[in-house]
């Protein structure tokens, strides 16, 4: 899950421009609900595709003004960035189909312990130059590891032990608005109407996977 998938990002965006990265990663709950039911043996509904696609379309509106503005990307890091998401899809189902036996904790704990031995492994063979970071750097990679990988990624660990992966995933269709809505707030931004659009599309989105889960479950009761 980290090398195999925020590594490739990290990769990746260092050779094409933000807004690829963006719509392709975006594409995670749809990778996850195909892997899924393929891991499953059972058919997705067509609804719940649907949605997915929905929310993938929600996506590819947020990005259309940086795509039209893109310099392009190279073919291998358009495949690294298709991987990517499919890397994180596997490693979520494996915690899924594959449950250890320590808390949702421990197994955070285990998975940056062996995310950050495998990037400490490609960083001697890659011969990557050692970081001279400032200190605006090192107050960044201070916040990223306390937010974005103890609290976010614990968190999310544990999602997946409580909701069902297709709910889980969503957090990638939800996260551009989160994006976009900070950017107004903090940045003073502009949303404009196509924007507006596609955030309107990834809520529905979201809005359809639940309720096709509650479906499901009022179903099986």
């Amino acid at each position: 899950m980290w090398p195999g998938a925020n590594g490739l990002v990290n990769w990746a965006e260092q050779r094409t421009d933000s807004s690829y990265a963006a719509l392709l990663v975006g594409a995670l709950p749809i990778w996850t609900a195909l892997i899924d039911s393929v891991w499953r043996r059972q058919r997705i509904s067509w609804r719940l595709m649907g949605f997915l696609v929905i929310g993938f379309a929600g996506i590819g509106l947020l990005t259309v003004p940086q795509l039209m503005d893109a310099e392009g990307a190279d073919l291998v890091s358009i495949l690294m960035l298709i991987d990517a998401p499919i890397s994180w899809a596997v490693g979520s189902l494996l915690q899924l189909h594959r449950p250890v036996s320590v808390a949702p904790l421990v197994s955070s704990a285990y998975l940056h312990l062996m995310g950050g031995m495998g990037f400490a492994l490609l960083f001697f063979i890659m011969r990557e130059p050692w970081p001279a970071p400032t200190a605006q750097a090192w107050a960044a990679l201070g916040y990223l590891t306390i937010a974005g990988s103890i609290v976010a990624f614990t968190s999310y660990v544990q999602v997946l032990h409580l909701l069902p992966t297709n709910i889980a995933m969503t957090y990638a269709y939800v996260n551009p608005v989160v994006a976009v809505i900070l950017g107004w707030i903090m940045l003073r931004e502009g949303v404009s109407l196509v924007v507006l659009a596609g955030m309107g599309l990834i809520l529905l989105s979201v809005w359809g996977v639940f309720r096709e889960r509650y479906k499901t479950q009022s179903a099986s009761l």
